[in-house]
């Protein structure tokens, strides 16, 4: 949802619409269609844009919708069909509009992703795979997570802190002029820690540094803008309500001190071998004795498979065993001594 503008303005949803916390309607949605527009509905049957200029309304259609996001006077609704301001694919997934009306949809078939740039041209993404948490990028661009790694429609492979990465958002020079560099915002975990870095290409050996921006509690609808060329406004809420008094703004300092996010390697895992399986057989077949015997042989084979060296079967019968019998079955618990 788009629900920072260019100017880090920003709207709420819960109990009602709300501009910078003021609330200007009932209803829900709140969602920037432009700087100056805030599309949504007051009556959950219409769709309605609230001019925040002239304080006033007009109402673009008789329905409501389960799903709305808009940016770029673009939009896309959904309720049993998709509709808004093209003729989007009947089956589509709407997903989210960028701040130029840059739009991605799931093509019908639930796989893949579709592109619309701003002036309607289409672009097919990959139509085969699923593109995780996938984010529309100002300029026609989109970004998304496969397998752990950042990918990007135009091909651009993104140098990550972690594989944990969720719902990245690219903060692009071509949107924000002024910025030296283009930033990303990305949850990596599933705690709502909120990291902020430059963009770097995978391959780029500079050491990958940026701001922890929230940690430690639950977030939700997080969206950035750029206000100055070492500002970034980070936007996010507290409750899954949105309610204004949970809305939370963070202005980013882009020269304060960074922290080093960079990812820590992980430790070789030691194999860990399978478990030795315990046959179990019909009571009477083996004497205690014989079970003791067979077990024990199972377990040193086991052994030498795994370490390569004997352990003779006398150390493994030294230990002691117990049986227990629910009429059905046999367990037998092997417990050192």
């Amino acid at each position: 949802m788009s629900n920072i503008n260019s100017r880090g303005d920003y709207t709420s949803q819960g109990g009602g619409n709300f501009y910078n916390g003021k609330r200007i309607s009932d209803g829900a949605g709140a969602s920037f269609l432009n700087d100056d527009n805030i599309i949504c509905t007051n009556t959950f049957a219409s769709v309605d844009v609230y001019n925040i200029p002239t304080d006033t309304w007009i109402r673009i259609a008789n329905q409501g919708f389960n799903f709305l996001d808009s940016g770029g006077s673009q939009w896309i609704a959904k309720l049993s069909d998709v509709f808004g301001s093209r003729n989007w694919p009947v089956n589509c997934g709407p997903l989210n509009v960028a701040n130029d009306g840059t739009t991605i949809v799931i093509p019908p078939g639930f796989f893949g992703l579709d592109l619309y740039k701003s002036d309607g041209t289409l672009v097919h993404g990959p139509q085969t795979i699923v593109c995780q948490d996938a984010s529309a990028v100002y300029g026609g661009d989109a970004v998304w997570i496969e397998g752990g790694k950042l990918v990007t429609l135009s091909g651009r492979k993104i140098k990550q802190a972690n594989s944990n990465y969720h719902a990245p958002q690219l903060i692009t020079k071509l949107e924000f002029p002024f910025l030296s560099q283009d930033w990303i915002k990305a949850y990596i975990d599933a705690f709502g820690t909120i990291i902020l870095h430059p963009v770097l290409d995978v391959d780029n050996p500079t050491p990958l540094e940026g701001y922890v921006v929230v940690a430690g509690e639950s977030t939700f609808y997080v969206n950035c803008c750029a206000l100055a060329s070492n500002i970034i406004r980070v936007r996010y809420s507290k409750g899954q309500g949105d309610i204004p008094s949970d809305v939370v703004i963070v202005d980013q300092n882009l020269n304060d001190a960074r922290v080093s996010l960079e990812v820590t390697p992980n430790p070789i895992p030691v194999p860990v071998p399978n478990p030795v399986p315990v046959p179990i057989p019909p009571s009477g077949d083996l004497t205690y004795h014989q079970w003791v015997v067979v077990e024990s042989k199972l377990i040193s084979d086991k052994y030498k498979e795994v370490h390569g060296e004997d352990e003779s079967i006398e150390n493994f019968a030294h230990q002691s065993w117990r049986r227990l019998h629910d009429g059905t079955s046999l367990v037998v618990i092997l417990h050192d001594v």
